[in-house]
């Protein structure tokens, strides 16, 4: 979403059925709604449902990677517009998965929203499982994998300049104004990554803009 060509590329791993991914993702288009037009920040959102399961059996997010292949969908049947349009209103009706919701959203509830924003249904559902939705997002997935993603949402900042050491001192200055933990940002050597962990308020991602 936005200038493909922007000095600033925030690439977000998420996963729809994630808490801290849905209070996010209100940041996240917040953000743009700020940044879009200046053509200075693009968003790539990319996704890593959380969905193995753990050492006991048991499955975190059993219905993300249906919900990310269902974005996938949207923008496969209707293009970018209709891609965000209705990643913007997957994230807006799913119930975070918590001890008080923890079936989240009933999947029957994917072709409705397909169909309230206007997208042709039956060319929807029978996307949904496709090939070409489940390797999307497979390959989305190793790439944060190999990015070395373990939680969702993290967030990378990718610069088209080095940030110079006053930056750097004026992020882990806003780490401590927010009683953010240090070790949830990180700059790469050669200061063309930053790398962001957990749901970051809306001031610390535009100050990190900014700066």
């Amino acid at each position: 979403l936005g200038n493909p060509n922007a000095p600033i590329k925030l690439v977000e791993y998420s996963d729809p059925s994630c808490p801290f991914c849905k209070i996010f993702n209100e940041t996240m288009h917040q953000i743009m709604e700020k940044y879009e037009k200046t053509g200075k920040v693009a968003w790539v959102y990319r996704s890593l449902p959380l969905d193995a399961p753990d050492a006991n059996g048991q499955v975190l997010h059993k219905n993300a990677r249906k919900e990310s292949q269902s974005i996938e969908c949207a923008g496969i049947v209707g293009g970018q517009k209709k891609y965000w349009e209705y990643q913007k209103k997957l994230y807006e009706v799913t119930p975070a998965v918590t001890q008080s919701s923890p079936e989240g959203l009933d999947p029957k509830q994917l072709p409705l929203i397909a169909k309230d924003i206007g997208l042709n249904v039956v060319d929807f559902s029978q996307c949904v499982d496709s090939e070409q939705a489940v390797s999307k997002v497979k390959e989305q997935e190793l790439s944060g994998i190999n990015a070395g993603v373990t939680g969702t949402p993290t967030s990378f900042f990718v610069l088209d300049k080095s940030i110079n050491p006053t930056t750097v001192t004026y992020i882990k200055n806003a780490l401590i104004q927010y009683r953010i933990p240090e070790d949830l940002l990180y700059v790469t050597d050669d200061g063309k990554i930053i790398s962001m962990s957990g749901a970051m308020p809306v001031a610390m991602v535009t100050g990190i803009i900014e700066s």
